[in-house]
């Protein structure tokens, strides 16, 4: 559940976010780049979902759940601390955060998922 619940708060997230890094709607080049930042998301998703039994072979079942909750939680932290403490007006960050997320998520639904035995 915990995974579920960044990926949507990443969702719920985006408008805030925006407003916080201080993006107008009028500034079509900072919305576009933005739009781009938040859609690594569904990027790492993609890629994840289909290469996540390649890239993490050497990984156990329980270990891949794990380390897609680390990517979730690093994702949260990769938005919290630079934009809402430190209030860093910069997009890199962004793009960094919803890339992990997108990770994090990928790995874990296809583990939540698929009728293989438990692992322990």
């Amino acid at each position: 559940i915990p995974v579920f619940m960044g990926y949507s708060g990443m969702i719920v997230l985006q408008g805030g976010l925006k407003n916080q890094i201080g993006i107008d709607e009028d500034d079509r080049h900072e919305s576009y780049v933005y739009g781009i930042a938040v859609g690594f998301l569904y990027i790492g998703n993609l890629v994840f979902r289909l290469l996540h039994n390649i890239i993490f072979t050497c990984m156990r079942p329980r270990q891949r759940v794990m380390l897609s909750y680390t990517c979730m939680t690093l994702s949260m932290f990769l938005l919290l601390f630079p934009y809402f403490i430190f209030h860093v007006d910069n997009i890199v960050f962004v793009f960094l955060a919803y890339m992990c997320a997108g990770v994090g998520i990928g790995t874990f639904c296809l583990l939540y998922t698929s009728p293989s035995p438990r692992d322990s």
